[in-house]
């Protein structure tokens, strides 16, 4: 969405809106010090009747062509390190340290930060 802001045409109020937004990108400190990212995954079930095509169209996402139209397309950053970011991104946020911390630590503390949520009224 930000992306998609800073990039509408100029004078427009979305335009007006993503050029008033600084983005902050806090990065953590320790051994994985970086910033917190989401992460979206594929899979490939188990007894997939086109198993062969369905790696074919996987390892393409993840492929240098794919992961450029992603960026290009939505804004997004590249998993494939290499692979330019979208200029938008590029000049408002620029490039990114992703926290390494394991996705299995994290999630050993979403009751807290549930809880957390809750006690600051963040979605409120």
């Amino acid at each position: 969405m930000l992306g998609q802001m800073k990039d509408a045409k100029p004078g427009s109020d979305a335009r007006r809106w993503g050029d008033a937004i600084k983005v902050i990108k806090p990065t953590f400190a320790g051994k994985n010090g970086g910033t917190h990212v989401n992460i979206s995954g594929a899979a490939l079930a188990r007894h997939a009747p086109q198993r062969a095509n369905a790696v074919k169209l996987l390892e393409f996402l993840v492929s240098p062509p794919a992961q450029a139209l992603y960026a290009q397309a939505n804004y997004e950053y590249p998993v494939r390190k290499g692979v330019a970011l979208d200029p938008v991104i590029a000049a408002s946020i620029g490039e990114l340290k992703a926290d390494s911390l394991p996705v299995a630590e994290i999630a050993k503390h979403r009751k807290q930060a549930s809880a957390l949520v809750d006690k600051v009224g963040f979605d409120q």
